[in-house]
């Protein structure tokens, strides 16, 4: 059964439709309609469009033939809230054609299921993106038990350095969950990460150390 929130946000997005379309404030053009669960998009320079999907997909819409194409599909792990979340270009794309995609894999330890956050650096030649071009950045790992909060948004600032929303990979159930993620200086998790990306140097494994909530540091940017 659908949730009532599900049936209460499709309806607002009906209203806001709506409403755009009969305001001489807004002008609505559908450009495709072949998206599943898009989460990110990127632009460059020449118009085109990169769209991220939930399930681990990249779609691109060319503006020139109005046509909408999948670049690759990673068959991300979609359990909780996770799955292909990020996605942004390179500030020099037009010249090393690099796309930053933040995506989960399943891992599984003898603790138990837990899921692990790439943030991956692909390459997107002859009209495809490869996955086997991906250089892994980051690695964050997280429990996968009615997990939700896990975020993933990229962004670039004026001096090429990459900005990551990381979620606190809350529990529905326990709200002080946050105090071992959030408030935890030695965790990944519930952060704005910024990492400064290099041609040739990528950290291949992280991991993350509990600390006590009274001895955290309430963090909001790590480089």
């Amino acid at each position: 059964m659908r949730h009532p929130i599900a049936h209460l946000l499709a309806l607002l997005g009906v209203c806001i439709l709506a409403q755009a379309e009969e305001s001489p404030l807004f002008e609505v053009n559908i450009l495709a309609q072949e998206i599943n669960e898009g989460m990110e998009m990127a632009i460059d320079k020449d118009g085109r469009v990169f769209v991220a999907e939930r399930k681990g997909k990249v779609k691109l819409y060319t503006p020139e033939t109005k046509t909408t194409t999948e670049l690759i599909d990673l068959k991300s792990d979609t359990r909780g809230e996770s799955g292909l979340i990020g996605i942004a270009l390179d500030p020099n794309f037009e010249e090393n054609h690099w796309i930053y995609l933040y995506h989960t894999v399943p891992f599984e330890t003898q603790q138990g299921p837990y899921l692990e956050h790439h943030l991956g650096r692909f390459t997107f030649e002859d009209g495809k993106i490869d996955p086997a071009s991906e250089k892994i950045l980051l690695k964050v790992k997280a429990s996968s038990k009615k997990r939700i909060h896990e975020a993933g948004s990229i962004a670039f600032d004026a001096e090429g350095l990459l900005y990551l929303s990381v979620g606190d990979n809350q529990i529905r159930s326990e709200y002080l969950f946050s105090c071992k993620t959030s408030a935890n200086s030695n965790d990944l998790r519930g952060k704005i990460l910024r990492i400064r990306p290099t041609a040739d140097k990528f950290q291949k494994e992280t991991s993350f150390r509990p600390a006590h909530p009274r001895h955290a540091l309430r963090s909001t940017s790590w480089d």
